[in-house]
């Protein structure tokens, strides 16, 4: 975990937001490592370190990383909303999970929305939609009518085109009844 979070921190810190040395600092012996210039580093490090937001948000796409990523591939070509929505109002197609697809969210107290993790990605939607999300992340295959519920609210129909066009759902041909 360390060193996946390590990785991310390194990934997205603003090169400008690195160490320096004080140019006010005179030193006697230039080899020697001020105290003031090892609190500046150890801050900007512990600075990094204690940003919930950005641990919880590595930590939930970490924890979703399919396990079998070849399982996944991309929607071609990438559905619209309204073809999605045809095809499974007329019973031409089903809305199935993808069987590989790993789905959590957290709600962090301090911020005005939730996170979806999906596959490794994150998505940020609106605390409203926390039912929705809860019903989505405990459910073991998606139907349509439940889409089209979902498709009510732009957010969360957004995720799911994109769930979609990513592979975690999957848009198959009804099956033949028997």
């Amino acid at each position: 975990m360390l060193e996946g979070f390590s990785d991310a921190l390194i990934a997205r810190i603003d090169p400008s937001s690195r160490f320096t040395d004080s140019p006010s600092t005179t030193r006697e012996n230039s080899h020697e490592i001020s105290v003031q210039d090892l609190n500046a580093a150890f801050s900007l490090l512990q600075n990094e370190l204690s940003d919930q937001s950005s641990f919880c948000k590595w930590f939930g796409a970490y924890m979703t990383q399919p396990k079998y990523p070849d399982l996944f591939s991309i929607a071609d070509p990438l559905p619209t909303a309204e073809e999605v929505l045809a095809a499974i109002q007329s019973n031409k197609a089903e809305i199935a999970l993808n069987p590989g697809s790993r789905l959590a969210f957290t709600r962090l107290e301090e911020e005005d929305a939730l996170w979806l993790f999906v596959d490794g990605r994150v998505y940020g939607l609106p605390r409203v939609l926390g039912n929705a999300i809860s019903k989505l992340c405990e459910l073991t295959h998606l139907n349509n009518e439940l889409f089209i519920e979902f498709s009510n609210h732009d957010e969360l129909l957004n995720v799911l085109l994109d769930m979609l066009r990513e592979g975690s759902l999957l848009l198959l041909e009804p099956a033949e009844p028997d």
